[in-house]
């Protein structure tokens, strides 16, 4: 019942989207210069996104590996596949990028659609509790949500803006190796959310203080790997750059270090993210992480316009650091954990 309630909530708010579009179609092309039919796209693309996502959620809480990795194995290859066609066979470039992706993901949610059906998941009943509950947990979450548009989004609108199309071109390229990096911490939370939300719920009062303790040293054991790997992915990044791509792109490296380091960062901040959501808390969430995108927006716009492209990779370290120790801070006001004692 959860599941049907939630996809016709964000179904209805999708529609609604979609009507409201057109009428602000001419103000978003002026500023992203995104046409009507791409902007129809993404919220498709939103939809399907979130029914694939409950559909892997779902199968992580019933320690389904295999159907999960098929699923995931099998979104890549489609994707691939109509990345070849479209992009090397039909030379669509970006189009051909984004259609992609839209494509495979439309397919795939048909697919997650009648899985979810074939399980007993979708019960095509509306509860107005249901309802209710979904809101009061979801919409303190939108400023949450609307942070990461803000950091990734408007970041390219301000380089754009002052710095030219060419400097937004290899700040691209950069994100595209910062973008595989996050493949990781993808990889790393499928794994590890389950696994911790599994822990925290079979927490009880006799083994809270040395279950949180062993938390604790788990987060940290996994901070110190990702320290590892940052330093290792920048490393292989800059043979990529320098050996592999052409000399059009070397330049894109200068953004790289600091793209994959904010990457870091932010994997920090995944540790300490569900605690919140454990605790119900998620109003003050979506305030912490949408005012630090917010200082982060207004750094970019400063330092970029006063130091040039430079100014990006000093406010996106600055801000991904800004919010993740403020994630930290609210996380452990809700649901104390003992980060700073001996342990």
């Amino acid at each position: 019942l959860l599941v049907s309630n939630l996809l016709f909530l964000v179904l209805l708010v999708n529609v609604i989207l979609a009507i409201i579009i057109p009428f602000c179609t001419s103000t978003v092309e002026n500023y992203l210069h995104i046409g009507l039919s791409l902007q129809l796209l993404t919220v498709l693309s939103s939809f399907c996104v979130l029914v694939n996502n409950i559909n892997f959620i779902l199968y992580k809480m019933e320690d389904n590996p295999i159907d999960f990795a098929k699923l995931q194995i099998g979104q890549v290859i489609l994707y691939v596949g109509l990345l070849a066609i479209l992009v090397v066979g039909y030379k669509q470039q970006a189009l051909g990028k984004i259609l992609s992706n839209v494509v495979a993901i439309f397919i795939m949610s048909f697919i997650h659609l009648y899985l979810l059906y074939k399980r007993g998941y979708l019960m095509f009943k509306v509860d107005i509790n249901v309802q209710r509950t979904l809101c009061k947990f979801g919409i303190p979450l939108l400023p949450h949500s609307l942070s990461f548009w803000i950091k990734s989004g408007m970041d390219k609108v301000i380089l754009t803006t002052y710095c030219g199309l060419n400097v937004n071109g290899l700040y691209s390229m950069a994100l595209s190796f910062g973008a595989v990096y996050a493949l990781f911490n993808t990889s790393f939370s499928n794994v590890y959310v389950p696994e911790l939300q599994k822990r925290l719920s079979k927490m009880t009062p006799e083994n809270e203080k040395e279950e949180k303790r062993n938390l604790v040293r788990l987060s940290y054991k996994i901070g110190g790997v990702f320290v590892i790997l940052c330093f290792s992915v920048i490393i292989v990044c800059w043979a990529i750059v320098h050996y592999v791509l052409s000399e059009q792109y070397t330049a894109s490296f200068q953004y790289i270090p600091w793209i994959i380091l904010s990457s870091t960062i932010y994997s920090f901040y995944g540790l300490v993210i569900q605690y919140p959501y454990t605790a119900k808390k998620t109003f003050g969430l979506g305030l912490v992480t949408f005012s630090g995108s917010v200082l982060q927006l207004f750094l970019t716009f400063v330092l970029v316009k006063t130091i040039g492209a430079d100014g990006i990779k000093y406010s996106l370290v600055f801000g991904s650091l800004v919010i993740m120790l403020s994630v930290w801070w609210y996380s452990n006001k809700v649901y104390p954990m003992p980060w700073f004692s001996r342990l």
